[in-house]
């Protein structure tokens, strides 16, 4: 257990958990979705409502378990040792893929800024300079990061909010109407296929569990960040991506690597998207940060259970995660190298899906293993919620993966 004058409280906690998902998600994927159109607002319905069922299975987890478990301790506590491995292996590579994900959106809201469109090369090198820059902030410690995560978070909410206050001004219903369904399909072939790349926008969820160690009274606070963090981020989500579809016609959002940007920048001028994509900058290297502490973390706690050499791993009782973090800047600068791309959006849809197919098999595992666990509770009210919400989680996660798969 770490120095409790070093844990974090339930503010830098919802902090983490709200700002791992306000990052990358919200602020490219309108681009992404918009090969379909407004209508893949119906898939963030469904996503969202899947989402909070998963956030309080967690909520349920952090309650009922030890709080000095990791995130991925429980599947392994609650069945066998292999499925431990197996969760905690599952976790950790969508760590190191999916924070190369947010660096590339970091990336194209930085080249943004300046108003250049970078080719891969260069993108490539400032994706690298990045990453290795945030392993450094890591380095100082929980706190630091949580603090710049915060800070970033109200930055990054700004243009957000911006945009959903001139959105709704000038929403153009003929607009959004025009961009219902761009795809040529019909919506139940066409938003299948969307269900992965958005849920990418509500990974994060789990993150106070995945920190445990580091988090003040953790029975109470993994609750409510857990919670707190995915419904403010389901509220945001939703005006915003309805604010920008209102705006813009999806095929222009679909070429757009700055959305945000370049829709307020339409709108209030071109020092306003200059602005947002400041803020969005902003956000985004927060993000990557946070979810950089998060693998740094998660590899120690497998370290300490031998699934990692000591070589890579900083594994002292108290020990802060310095060779996992190092460990981790390799991983990362690989998995920027091996899927560079002349397309940002494809490059950031390649490295985002791979990291929820990951994720979802590490939330399967853990609403199983809740189901297990409510055998602790009083026969009553609440092991039937426990029980309830275990099986929706894991049957919710693997219709995703499958949905989306098959589609």
């Amino acid at each position: 257990m770490s120095d409790p004058a070093k844990q974090i409280g339930p503010g830098l906690a919802i902090a983490i958990v709200a700002g791992n998902m306000i990052g990358s998600g919200v602020f490219l994927l309108p681009a992404v979705l918009a090969s379909v159109g407004s209508a893949s607002l119906i898939a963030w319905g469904v996503a969202a409502m899947i989402a909070i069922v998963l956030a309080l299975v967690f909520a349920f987890l952090g309650a009922l378990r030890d709080g000095g478990e990791s995130l991925t301790d429980y599947p392994g506590t609650a069945f066998h040792p292999a499925l431990g491995f197996l969760a905690w292996a599952a976790y950790w590579g969508a760590c190191f893929v999916g924070i190369a994900a947010i660096a590339v959106v970091a990336v194209g809201y930085g080249a943004a800024v300046f108003g250049v469109k970078l080719d891969a090369l260069p993108r490539l090198i400032a994706i690298l300079a990045l990453l290795w820059a945030l392993v450094g902030c890591a380095v100082l410690g929980p706190r630091f990061v949580g603090q710049m995560s915060s800070a970033t978070l109200a930055v990054g909410l700004a243009p957000i909010a911006g945009a959903i206050v001139i959105g709704f001004a000038g929403f153009d219903a003929d607009i959004f109407a025009a961009s219902w369904n761009v795809s040529g399909a019909s919506l139940g072939a066409a938003l299948p296929p969307m269900l992965i790349s958005i849920f990418w926008a509500f990974l994060g969820l789990e993150s106070a569990n995945a920190i445990a160690g580091r988090v003040r009274h953790p029975k109470r606070n993994i609750a409510i960040a857990a919670a707190g963090g995915v419904g403010l981020a389901a509220v945001v989500y939703a005006l915003a991506t309805t604010a920008l579809f209102g705006l813009m016609p999806a095929a222009e959002l679909a070429q757009s690597t700055a959305p945000f940007a370049d829709v307020i920048g339409s709108v209030a001028g071109p020092v306003a998207g200059v602005a947002v994509a400041c803020a969005a900058f902003a956000r985004t290297v927060g993000c990557t940060a946070s979810w950089i502490l998060v693998a740094g973390e998660t590899g120690q706690a497998g370290g300490r259970r031998g699934f990692l050499p000591k070589a890579v791993s900083s594994t002292a009782p108290g020990a802060a995660p310095v060779r996992d973090l190092i460990f981790i800047g390799v991983l990362m600068s690989l998995v920027a190298l091996v899927t560079v791309s002349p397309d940002l959006v494809k490059q950031f849809t390649t490295i985002a899906d791979l990291t929820v197919y990951l994720t979802l098999l590490v939330y399967l595992l853990c609403a199983a293993a809740l189901i297990k666990f409510s055998g602790v509770l009083a026969a009553g009210p609440m092991r039937r919620v426990a029980q309830g919400l275990g099986l929706a989680g894991a049957a919710a996660a693997a219709w995703v993966a499958f949905a989306a798969f098959t589609a």
